[in-house]
């Protein structure tokens, strides 16, 4: 575990307006990180449209127009590493852009000059800013039609998949119409209409609009790193951020239950719950540790009471978003004991509110978080992912030490008060169809999700 690990806000600097470098210096690592995060709001039309052109962007630029060139270049930077992903955060879409490199400390004597993060930044700066475009200055007709194939494919291949399936059917009942429940993928339809120009142009929007964040973990100074990065804002130009969305939880429904039949020997039960508080606020630590007692573990009540004791379920766990405070539960059952697992997972939720907590549930759910959080510091990405996370929502800092200290804090009141604010809303069944064998299945409908 690294003690003290923190990007404390007198360590920031502002590299361009609104927009700042959060900065943890320690040689604690061997390895060194500099992660560039853009936040918009969630938008059901622009959100998949981005997400398009930043899979494109990122597939080759001017001075980087392969993958194969990319990965050469940081080859010769002593094997060092670029990331993409993008993340849904609330009711926000951020794409995040990742350097990794061996510390110059570890660095041959020969080579000590060499800055390994200013080289490989030279990638993400040309991804963002030197795009690759034809003589009719769009982007690669190659490049947009592999990434949207890509994508329609990963849109149904999650359609046809019954546990992905039943999570985005659960979803939809549970969010309705919050822009929170919205798939960051976008639909098909939606994905087969967007032309060369729009994606082209989402690129500016994206670039001139979207909140900037920038993380660095290692032993460089906050000035060479700002040094490092500032030419990227330059070359960006004039900038109009958008605010990310403030945090709230998903509202409350009236409770709906659906059925559907599916070809598959096992069935899936999703239930969707609301809880009220989201991260952040002063009861969160407390939901977060009731959402462990109820089924995040293997000494939860739902995998001990429903899976182990009634043998009612293959799987029984729930899991929470604590940027919405939705909570899903999720159990694979024969679809004859559908009735019977139900009604044993909504006595579990009882037993919580009624305060039927042992003393060995709680501390076991406290320790099984704690070592979650030690985990945090355990590398780089992890460390500058968490802490973002927390600023984008709350606009304070909270170190991972003040988080352990927090959920070992919280009693059985504040376990009982959080448990009377959490309302299910919404329970999907998945079930087999009709012209499927039950004696047949496939193993991977048994494994845990």
């Amino acid at each position: 575990m690294k003690d003290g690990l923190f990007f404390c806000d007198e360590h920031k600097t502002e590299l361009s307006h609104g927009s700042y470098l959060y900065y943890c210096n320690t040689d604690q690592y061997k390895r060194s990180g500099l992660d560039i995060f853009f936040t918009l709001p969630m938008d059901k039309y622009n959100s998949p449209l981005i997400r398009l052109m930043f899979a494109v962007i990122c597939r080759g630029s001017k001075n980087f127009p392969t993958i194969t060139h990319i990965s050469k270049h940081l080859d010769n930077l002593y094997d060092s590493s670029f990331y993409t992903r993008d993340y849904r955060i609330g009711a926000n879409h951020v794409f995040r852009l990742s350097c990794y490199t061996i510390d110059n400390k570890y660095l041959p004597q020969k080579h000590k000059d060499l800055d390994l993060i200013a080289e490989s930044f030279k990638v993400v700066r040309d991804i963002l800013t030197c795009p690759l475009l034809d003589s009719q200055g769009l982007l690669t007709k190659k490049y947009v039609e592999s990434e949207r194939e890509f994508t329609i494919d990963n849109i149904r291949a999650r359609l046809n998949s019954p546990k992905a399936y039943s999570s985005i059917r659960c979803s939809e009942m549970l969010f309705g119409d919050q822009i929170e429940g919205t798939n960051i993928e976008g639909t098909e339809e939606l994905l087969r209409n967007y032309t060369r120009e729009e994606i082209t142009a989402a690129r500016e929007y994206f670039l001139k609009n979207s909140a900037i964040d920038v993380y660095y973990v290692g032993t460089h100074t906050s000035e060479r790193v700002a040094e490092i990065v500032r030419p990227l804002f330059e070359d960006i130009g004039e900038r109009t951020p958008i605010l990310p969305a403030q945090k709230r939880p998903v509202s409350p429904v009236t409770l709906s239950q659906k059925q559907e039949e599916f070809n598959l020997s096992q069935g899936i039960l999703k239930l969707g719950l609301t809880c009220g508080t989201v991260i952040g606020d002063r009861d969160s630590a407390a939901i977060l540790l009731y959402n462990e007692i109820l089924g995040g573990s293997a000494a939860s009540k739902l995998f001990v009471k429903v899976r182990e004791e009634n043998s009612l379920c293959y799987y029984c766990d729930s899991r929470i978003d604590m940027c919405t405070g939705a909570l899903i539960i999720s159990c694979g059952i024969k679809p004859e004991n559908k009735d019977r697992a139900l009604e044993s997972i909504l006595l579990q939720i009882e037993e919580m509110k009624r305060g039927n907590i042992t003393d060995e549930e709680i501390q076991c759910a406290k320790k099984s978080i704690v070592n979650g959080l030690n985990q945090v510091t355990d590398t780089v990405s992890a460390l500058s992912l968490s802490d973002f996370r927390y600023r984008i929502l709350t606009d304070k800092p909270i170190s991972v030490e003040q988080r352990k200290k927090d959920i070992l804090a919280v009693t059985r009141k504040q376990l009982t008060e959080v448990a009377e604010k959490v309302n299910l809303c919404s329970v999907f069944f998945l079930t087999s169809s009709e012209t499927q064998d039950a004696t047949q299945y496939d193993t991977e409908d048994f494994d845990d999700e």
